[in-house]
């Protein structure tokens, strides 16, 4: 059986539901226009485009993780990682990303772009806050990102087809540190595209709150795909190892914990400093309907997941798996409207537009990511640190 038909069930599933997001993202954004403009369509943008952000970048960013750790976790979802956030999807990203960078840059970012002149907190900041550096760090990201990306899927391939062991090391010794580098560029980042649309507020630990958040946001949907893809090649080896299940959930748990120790860190901090300037975050987000998003968010992205993942029998079952995983990316999408939106509406409401937008740039990565994913064997038997045998690795099952 050929490679491409191992994979064809996946990229034709992911094809056709990244078309179904685009066509459906399309037609709501083209209703949602008329709820709220062009300055409504801004402030969905930037949420839709943060969406798609937060999972392309968890996948390079896991990607890094598993070439430096070579967990075990990792052999059947390093493609789903390379599909999902290699130079392609990147390279996506940043298109996605040149509107908000040159046509609604004025409304998103007027806080600072033109401050009010007496406005001395601003101008302290104006070293940062202004728009050269803004494209450079945005823009630059993406492209030391997507050279990142190139250059470790570079060698992988060429380890499967030369079987040198070589580039297998390779990765292992320039992943680490990639990944001090991916973590201080893309602290400028999101200071730049989140926290500086209230230029007045700033948390030193906000960018690793969103890493951490993207990775669960990507592994949950690594999880999703083997386990939805169970009885079929290549992953119906996988999903029968409780092993594997069993690492699966343990990361989702570990990340799920991580990122809300962060969370939770953040509001601590901010709320015993009792800082007009910065409680402003925690103000906005606590008042009327936004306050019972809050609740909202401790309950189905902290309580439901973390008890979930802590029964031992059950989180070793495929169905299971997928089932919780899929429950995290979901509310993915309720976590990133809570951080996001605040900063630019005062009240919660539901913007056709929002979901529109999201929908849109998802259908786009995922047709991509069928594409990519399609290009390469899904397991290969030749890695150094697989967790089958040549004879039983499922690549050319």
């Amino acid at each position: 059986m050929t490679e491409a038909h191992n994979t064809s069930h996946v990229e034709k599933r992911f094809q056709i539901i990244g078309a179904v997001l685009l066509i459906a993202g399309l037609a709501l954004v083209g209703a949602g226009f008329s709820q709220g403009g062009m300055e409504g369509l801004a402030k969905s943008y930037l949420y839709g485009w943060v969406m798609m952000m937060s999972i392309v970048f968890g996948c390079f960013s896991l990607s890094l993780l598993f070439h430096i750790t070579r967990g075990r976790w990792g052999t059947p979802l390093l493609r789903i990682f390379e599909a999902g956030g290699g130079p392609v999807a990147i390279g996506l990203c940043l298109v996605a990303f040149l509107p908000i960078a040159f046509v609604f840059k004025d409304t998103l970012y007027h806080g600072w772009l033109h401050p009010e002149p007496h406005d001395l907190v601003v101008a302290r900041k104006s070293h940062f806050l202004n728009y050269p550096v803004f494209l450079a760090s945005t823009i630059g990201t993406h492209l030391v990102f997507m050279w990142m990306a190139a250059l470790l899927q570079k060698w992988t391939k060429l380890e499967e087809k030369t079987g040198d062991k070589v580039y297998s090391d390779r990765r292992n010794n320039f992943a680490s540190p990639f990944l001090v580098v991916y973590f201080l560029l893309y602290t400028f980042f999101i200071t730049h595209i989140i926290m500086s649309l209230d230029p007045h507020w700033y948390s030193t630990i906000f960018p690793s709150i969103f890493a951490v958040a993207n990775a669960l946001f990507a592994f949950a949907f690594a999880v999703v795909v083997v386990t939805s893809n169970r009885n079929k090649d290549p992953f119906q080896k996988v999903a029968g190892d409780e092993l594997f299940m069993k690492d699966f959930a343990n990361m989702l748990l570990m990340l799920t914990m991580v990122w809300t120790y962060f969370t939770f860190s953040q509001l601590l901090i901010i709320w015993s400093g009792n800082l007009p300037s910065l409680t402003s975050y925690y103000r906005a987000r606590m008042t009327g309907n936004y306050g019972v998003l809050g609740f909202f968010q401790l309950a189905f992205n902290f309580a439901a997941p973390f008890i979930a993942l802590l029964n031992v029998f059950l989180k070793r079952k495929p169905a299971y798996a997928m089932l919780v995983a899929g429950f995290i990316v979901l509310f993915r999408f309720t976590d990133l409207h809570y951080v996001v939106i605040p900063f630019l509406r005062s009240e919660l409401s539901l913007q056709l537009a929002d979901a529109g937008v999201a929908l849109a740039l998802l259908g786009a990565w995922g047709i991509q990511f069928a594409k990519v994913y399609k290009s390469a064997k899904p397991i290969v038997a030749s890695h150094p640190y697989q967790t089958f045998t040549p004879s039983e690795a499922p690549a050319h099952a």
